[in-house]
């Protein structure tokens, strides 16, 4: 090999070890909207066998864009379980919804009726431990990110301000764990 295209190998696989390096680093992932405004650890959900939980928190979303990132996980009990995060109110909700066995959705519902923007399926980017799921409200459109790969993007009726998280077991109990929670907004000057 001569010298010419030894060098522009040489370049060629530096180039890629830095371009593998930064999306490792998650130089190009999609930053959060606004500043961080707070962030915190849920207490961990202990859900019934064959029942659902939800738990509301006392913060409220603003009338301007944000993002929601929540890091979640199956600590313990009925792998046979479901996880997620609430936007909206009691009656009326959106839920992103991981499965640690590599099931996810998005469900929209209200007192009269489930909308289902995305059915529990397979998602492979899903692991059967720790989970991110990230949420943007740009514009009243909504960006779903489950561990940085982009799942839902849409646009969903009246759902109200409130923020939760959702446990359920389809069997024995199941312990879930929420490490963090953090809140990103516009934050006028």
């Amino acid at each position: 090999m001569n010298a010419p295209l030894r060098w522009l190998a040489g370049l060629l696989a530096g180039t890629a070890v830095l371009v593998i390096s930064l999306i490792m680093l998650g130089v190009f992932d999609p930053k959060p909207v606004g500043e961080l405004v707070w962030e915190r650890p849920l207490p961990a959900q202990t859900v019934p066998g064959l029942t659902r939980q939800i738990f509301w928190l006392d913060e409220k979303t603003p009338d301007a864009d944000f993002s929601l990132r929540l890091t979640s996980a199956h600590q313990s009990g009925e792998i046979d379980s479901a996880y997620g995060l609430l936007l909206g109110s009691e009656d009326d909700y959106l839920v992103i919804i991981i499965s640690p066995l590599g099931y996810a959705a998005v469900e929209e519902r209200h007192s009269s009726a489930i909308i289902s923007h995305s059915a529990f399926q397979p998602w492979p980017h899903i692991n059967p431990n720790e989970n991110e799921i990230w949420l943007d409200v740009v514009d009243g459109r909504i960006a779903i990110r489950i561990n940085r790969e982009r799942y839902w993007a849409g646009e969903v009726g009246e759902i109200g301000d409130g923020i939760g998280v959702y446990g359920e077991s389809f069997g024995e109990t199941a312990v879930i764990a929420f490490p963090q929670l953090q809140f990103f907004a516009v934050v006028e000057p």
